[in-house]
């Protein structure tokens, strides 16, 4: 049986350039970055999924550079078209180094203006894993009750959630993205 290991990356972009506001980046910017994963034991037959920045109207992908030597595979998930590299893993690469690099032309943009909500509601529509629930209803109420404002609401439910959420992998069921069961 094939065990199949999941690896998130999560690359801060923000961080890249601006240390305080005399150092935004005005108009346009160029850069490069790499990132480097180190295997943990493989004990048997795995998969590594890594995420891949995307093009749009404000960012270009120029290039993305991987491990030559591993049968890799490009990706685009259907439902929300992230990009992502598929590379499966034998217990031989335990341990071993994997380097990618990025180099990416970013143009600035101003804030988003809403025009069409229904762009914004499919992300906020229930999922499988995420239910509308009385459960996590009852909690938003609390943390937002007496706050104004959507962007601040949303700040306190993201300092709610980081305050009481740890990345454990003991008892069943971890793994899943099941926000039901992290909040029990």
């Amino acid at each position: 049986m094939t065990r199949t290991v999941s690896v998130f990356l999560l690359l801060i972009f923000s961080a890249l350039h601006c240390q305080s506001a005399d150092q935004i980046i005005r108009g346009k910017d160029h850069f490069s970055f790499s990132v480097e994963i180190q295997l943990p034991e493989v004990i048997s037959d795995g998969n590594l999924w890594v995420p891949l920045p995307k093009s749009d109207p404000f960012q270009e992908v120029i290039e993305v550079t991987h491990p030559a030597d591993l049968p890799i595979t490009r990706h685009s998930d259907p439902k929300h078209q992230n990009h992502y590299l598929h590379i499966p893993l034998t217990p031989s690469e335990a341990g071993e180094k994997l380097s990618f690099r990025y180099v990416i032309k970013r143009t600035e943009k101003s804030p988003y203006k809403v025009i069409d909500k229904s762009g914004i509601n499919k992300h906020l529509a229930p999922e499988k894993l995420v239910p509308a629930s009385p459960v996590l209803k009852e909690i938003a109420n609390e943390v937002t009750g007496k706050i104004d404002g959507e962007k601040r609401k949303a700040q306190a439910l993201y300092e709610h959630t980081l305050s009481r959420m740890r990345y454990d992998k003991s008892g069943k069921g971890w793994g899943r993205g099941d926000a039901l069961f992290a909040c029990d």
